[in-house]
């Protein structure tokens, strides 16, 4: 389940979808076709179907359960449509903003929960009063507090040298706090824990215009269970140059590496130094006037203050627990799956410093 806000004046069709997996040969999703919200199978079509018409501009949530074989599908929290006969397959999910068809979603996810297990009328409708009400507020909810407070905390409150700008007590630990984080700026969040083990578990989220930004700030947990060999974090990569200004976020043989990539192909490794198996930590990635900046646990430990780059014309998956560089440019293809949990990804279109990094490490 899950709360879109589709763009304006843009139709919306079976290119845009919540999530989902394959190709319309073989594979699943929930999309939008003639406006409609629907689970589509491969081997069954379609499965239930709603009744409203998504609107352009619009706001709904979402949401499908199935129990003993029957499905149903809810529209902001009402039953709409119960399947007469079973279906058994398993719902494959590896894109979020993606399915069967090229193209992708046109508009904004927020609140995109995924259970195993069913879930009464009464718990969605709950669920949907609950995500529409924060989106109203002015944000996505979730494990961050969202709040309207000052934003104004961007990379120049570290400018001062190039050491991080942390002070004595700004230790970057995952404490309590009542500081909350502004989540307005943010233009993509994966919010709570999700569990990392093999290809099938990567989550590849199709090119947006909500992501192509001219500065970012990374904001992310994770926890290996494994640090040998090459573990894939985050990427928004291709093979070669592929248009370049590429990212990619990666562990190998325990040392964390973030790789940068500008428009002329130019890219530079920084390095964030020596990660431990079952350890939580958190990584800040950013980019914008001030450079290419890596931050672990708060504290800035590598940077390149003259490094350019941007996302305008990234048009590459941006991969959540796997590697998209050694794909064709444009794949959802991904490898080199991340082992261990990740938690809390947000991505804010501003380039922001230590401070601001550490209200969101202890707003967690």
């Amino acid at each position: 389940m899950g709360t879109i806000e589709f763009k304006e004046d843009r139709p919306i069709d079976n290119r845009d979808s919540l999530v989902g997996d394959g190709n319309y040969w073989n594979g699943n999703d929930l999309n939008f076709y003639d406006g409609k919200f629907r689970l589509y199978s491969s081997g069954k079509k379609d499965v239930v179907v709603a009744d409203t018409v998504a609107e352009e501009g619009g706001e709904a949530h979402y949401a499908i359960v199935r129990k003993d074989g029957i499905t149903k599908l809810f529209v902001n929290g009402q039953l709409e449509d119960k399947a007469t006969t079973t279906w058994n397959a398993n719902f494959v999910i590896s894109e979020i903003g993606g399915g069967v068809q090229d193209g992708g979603l046109g508009g904004t996810i927020s609140d995109l929960k995924i259970y195993n297990e069913f879930l009464t009328n009464k718990e969605v409708a709950a669920a949907a009063e609950a995500s529409l009400g924060s989106s109203a507020a002015g944000g996505s909810s979730g494990n961050v507090q969202a709040d309207t407070g000052s934003s104004d905390d961007t990379a120049d409150d570290n400018s001062s040298d190039d050491s991080g700008g942390n002070s004595s007590d700004d230790s970057g630990s995952n404490s309590n706090s009542s500081s909350s984080v502004d989540l307005s700026d943010a233009v993509f969040t994966m919010l709570g824990q999700t569990e990392f083990s093999g290809t099938n578990s990567i989550v590849s989220v199709a090119p947006s215009g909500d992501l192509r930004v001219d500065e970012a700030t990374i904001s992310m947990f994770f926890e290996a269970d494994n640090v040998s060999g090459t573990k894939s974090l985050l990427s928004k990569d291709a093979t070669g140059y592929s248009g370049g200004d590429h990212l990619r976020a990666r562990i190998e043989n325990g040392e964390l590496i973030v790789r940068f990539q500008n428009e002329d192909g130019d890219d530079i490794d920084i390095s964030a130094g020596n990660v431990s198996a079952n350890k939580e930590y958190h990584l800040g990635i950013t980019f914008g006037d001030w450079g290419a900046r890596v931050f672990l646990d708060g504290e800035l430990v590598g940077f390149d203050k003259e490094f350019d780059m941007d996302w305008l014309d990234n048009i590459q998956y941006l991969h959540v627990g796997g590697d998209g560089s050694a794909q064709s440019s444009g794949s959802k293809t991904a490898t080199n799956p991340f082992d261990g949990t990740i938690s809390d990804l947000i991505i804010f279109d501003d380039q922001y410093g230590a401070t601001k990094l550490n209200e969101i490490i202890d707003a967690a």
